[in-house]
């Protein structure tokens, strides 16, 4: 299943960039975002993954899982992403989260 989550990154030297954490715990990992523009180590990243995956990443404290699109938007996200989000808008779904982010950045609908 297709998941978000927000990972920190770590210098990978195979890849000679920010490799995000959650790789780890699943496949075909997309970021639309980049780091740089966050202000942070973190950054929401789509990947896909499993039920017995999931349940690793909520222990590793270097990743907040977010989920899918009707799960509720944990703070760290919200707060991480906050310049980007309408603050007069309640965020109750990850979904919602994700419209917005998409309107200033297409690619957030790219792993849908």
């Amino acid at each position: 299943m297709r998941v978000w989550v927000l990972s920190q990154f770590y210098d990978c030297p195979e890849h000679d960039w920010p490799w995000p954490v959650c790789t780890a715990y699943g496949v075909d990992h997309h970021c639309p975002g980049r780091l740089s523009t966050i202000n942070t180590d973190l950054a929401l990243v789509s990947i896909e993954t499993s039920p017995t995956h999931i349940e690793a990443m909520k222990q590793d404290s270097r990743i907040v899982y977010c989920g899918r699109d009707y799960d509720t938007p944990p703070p760290e996200l919200l707060s991480t992403y906050q310049s980007k989000l309408d603050p007069a808008v309640s965020y109750v779904f990850m979904g919602q989260v994700i419209a917005r982010l998409a309107q200033t950045e297409p690619a957030y609908y790219a792993k849908d």
